[in-house]
């Protein structure tokens, strides 16, 4: 089978670049157009150009001319802009942390993994039994049918008791597992009769290639712990990048005494 890769490196790569890009001084971001809009949290957010505003708020869009501002308007509202990039960044660091934490279950004391195979608009999701004593990852037969796979015999898998089954071989789109995934996949197979909690073995081929920590107490697995620890570090930096904008916003400007109210005080 070939190698998992992780599928959410490249995204976490750009977040990087995100949080290094909105690092810099408020002053050198100077756009001639700003939009604005609110968001579905009734936040205020300041964008420079069109493609960034989600598709749902554009009907709401108010354009602003910077040449329009004072220079004090100018830093604030480009602090504003930076504080909702990153909190946007933040929002999918958290996406991705979801994703490197898989819920397990237990049968007869094993532990059960949920995957996800696709071939096609097709996709099922399965559960494996994780055995680090199994060489290679291997589905029950009649679990992948509806996926219109293709598939050979290449072979026999002996069992427990010695018997010699059949093992076939099909190619699905995509295997995944966590946040990696082998696509296209070379799948093994053979046939299972009877009930099952889960729907094959998750063996050694693909065990062997993450690292991977099991949380009983949280029936987790947490997939890359290396990786994780990097995404949390990277998340920490950004709410530190967040704060410290936020402690720059410009004070209102006092608003010069009405005359009617200076007439008031002489009296």
């Amino acid at each position: 089978m070939r190698r998992l890769k992780p599928c959410w490196r490249k995204r976490a790569i750009a977040l990087s670049l995100l949080a290094a890009s909105t690092a810099l001084t408020v002053s050198s971001v100077v756009h001639a157009q700003l939009y604005e809009y609110r968001d579905e949290s009734g936040r205020r957010v300041f964008v420079d150009r069109l493609y960034k505003v989600p598709p749902e708020y554009r009907e709401q869009l108010i354009e602003r001319k910077r040449s329009a501002q004072t220079p004090e308007q100018q830093l604030e509202t480009a602090r504003l802009q930076q504080v909702a990039e990153l909190e946007t960044a933040v929002r999918r660091i958290d996406q991705l942390l979801e994703r490197v934490s898989s819920p397990i279950s237990f049968s007869n004391n094993q532990i059960v993994v949920p995957v996800q195979v696709s071939r096609g608009n097709r996709s099922r999701d399965l559960k494996l039994l994780l055995d680090t004593g199994a060489n290679r990852t291997v589905f029950h037969r009649h679990t992948l049918t509806d996926l219109a796979i293709q598939e050979r015999e290449v072979g026999a898998a002996r069992t427990a008791s010695g018997e010699a089954i059949p093992l076939y071989q099909a190619s699905l789109d995509k295997l995944q597992i966590g946040p990696f995934e082998i696509s296209p996949a070379q799948v093994q197979m053979l046939d299972f009769s009877g009930s099952s909690p889960h729907q094959g073995l998750l063996g050694m081929d693909l065990l062997s290639q993450v690292k991977y920590e099991l949380d009983l107490e949280a029936q987790e697995l947490h997939w890359a712990p290396e990786q994780v620890a990097q995404l949390r570090l990277e998340r920490d930096k950004l709410l530190n990048q967040i704060e410290s904008l936020r402690s720059q916003q410009q004070p209102e400007p006092e608003r010069a005494p009405s005359a009617t109210s200076a007439d008031d005080r002489a009296q």
